[in-house]
């Protein structure tokens, strides 16, 4: 999005007033159609410059761009976005707001990371984890995890930051293991360990925004792990690409 962006924000530095933001808006929107098309999937993140682009298209086309209009604009722009950003995230900080009773429950993984990053789940985590390895359903989750210095950590996830853990795990040498599996919900949590463990059962660990799950997996099947997750990564995020080559890290799974 930073790179996308960085052409049209050069011209407005430089004041120029030949429609460049039109053409890099359609640009832009050829570009993400294209990465898109080939990633199979339109990352939500990825309209942020998409709105900024058509908004300053649709003024050429209808003032005469001057750069304190713009300044402005941007101004305006900004506070709207970012005072109720960063009043939110004080708010979760400080505890004065509790994301599950004032979004509803698809805020769970939000109110999980927030409690995570702060400390109050860990060693909760740490007890129930005693002789297991540790999974969470993201690669920022385990990241947090590890920086709380909870020990063999993996990530059981399909979004393409997971594809980082790939280069340190081998999935194939944890089979038989027992796992202590942090999900996104109770639901999406069950669903993956009826696959993937040979039994589990689900603990519960208290936190200032509530109840949350963790899956304690018995008995970790490495090759429905492999149908069920590393396989269709391999399919979205490789087999996919434009350019040929000759090896990838990922072959070993295939």
């Amino acid at each position: 999005a930073i790179l996308l962006v960085t052409g049209p924000v050069g011209v407005i530095l430089l004041r120029h007033r030949n429609g460049l933001f039109t053409r890099a808006f359609l640009v832009t929107s050829a570009l993400i159609f294209i990465v898109s098309y080939q990633r199979g999937y339109f990352g939500i993140n990825w309209a942020a410059p998409m709105g900024i682009l058509a908004a300053l298209a649709v003024m050429e086309h209808t003032a005469k761009l001057n750069l304190q209009r713009i300044w402005l604009w941007s101004l305006g722009f900004s506070l709207l976005v970012l005072v109720p950003a960063t009043g939110t995230l004080v708010a979760l900080e400080m505890r004065w707001l509790n994301p599950r009773t004032a979004f509803g429950e698809q805020s769970y993984p939000v109110a999980l990371d927030v409690e995570l990053d702060a400390g109050k789940l860990i060693s909760q985590i740490r007890d129930l984890s005693e002789g297991r390895d540790v999974a969470t359903y993201i690669y920022g989750t385990s990241a947090v995890l590890e920086r709380h210095y909870i020990d063999n950590v993996t990530t059981f996830t399909m979004q393409v930051f997971g594809r980082n853990q790939d280069l340190h795990t081998d999935f194939a040498a944890l089979d038989g293991h027992a796992f202590a599996y942090i999900p996104p919900s109770l639901a999406a949590g069950e669903r993956l360990a009826e696959k993937i463990f040979t039994s589990h059962e689900v603990a519960e660990i208290e936190g200032d925004f509530g109840m949350y799950y963790v899956i304690l997996g018995n008995g970790f099947k490495y090759e429905s792990y492999r149908q069920a997750m590393i396989l269709p990564a391999i399919e979205k995020y490789y087999d996919r690409g434009t350019f040929p080559y000759a090896a990838c890290y990922m072959d070993k799974y295939r």
